[in-house]
């Protein structure tokens, strides 16, 4: 274990960013580890090797990911962080500062943004857009843009545009604008604008 104190950690931290600025596609995190590897990778109990030569040394970093222990990879589209159990299309664009985790499922022209997570078993699809925003659990995203907004449990939203809201539950929204609101419960919003409520059902 590194030793805790300030010049270690402003050491590892300008190496970690240095490292992350020239990360490619073959660069893995396990365990707060990150090492780019040109061939195959394997890591068992935190224990990674890259083309069967075990990893160490100056080529790893400590890092606190935004997928916590989960192995994780860098998407090729944007730079963001992927876990290797996630399945994220060529086509998702995830910035920089974003992230898929868990066994998400991202697909199509989807973007994400500013910040924005995926993560448990949510789907996230078609023409869909994340900016500054968290999709959980179960969740369905498809062809809807969500801006400031969490959306938790198997919540539905289809074809519609959530901003600075929170969806929990199995609230189905589609076709709709909800903005300013939260939906708990079975709540629905179909075909309609929702400004500033609460809808629990």
């Amino acid at each position: 274990m590194p030793q805790r104190n300030s010049t270690r950690s402003s050491t590892l931290l300008i190496a970690f960013l240095m490292f992350v600025g020239d990360a490619q596609a073959g660069t893995v995190c396990t365990n707060g580890v990150c090492f780019t590897c040109d061939g195959s990778s394997v890591c068992v109990n935190g224990s990674c090797t890259c083309n069967g030569v075990p990893v160490g040394g100056a080529n790893t970093q400590i890092q606190q990911g935004p997928c916590g222990g989960q192995p994780t990879a860098i998407h090729g589209n944007g730079g963001g962080t992927v876990a290797t159990a996630a399945v994220v299309d060529a086509s998702v664009y995830v910035s920089g500062d974003s992230a898929v985790c868990g066994n998400a499922v991202v697909s199509g022209s989807t973007r994400l943004l500013n910040g924005s997570v995926v993560n448990g078993r949510a789907h996230v699809s078609g023409q869909s857009s994340l900016d500054h925003s968290t999709v959980n659990g179960a969740a369905t995203v498809s062809d809807s843009a969500l801006s400031a907004s969490v959306v938790n449990g198997s919540t539905r939203v289809l074809r519609s545009e959530v901003v600075s809201s929170t969806l929990n539950g199995r609230s189905v929204v589609a076709d709709s604008v909800v903005t300013g609101s939260v939906l708990n419960g079975n709540a629905s919003v179909l075909s309609r604008k929702v400004q500033g409520s609460v809808l629990n059902n």
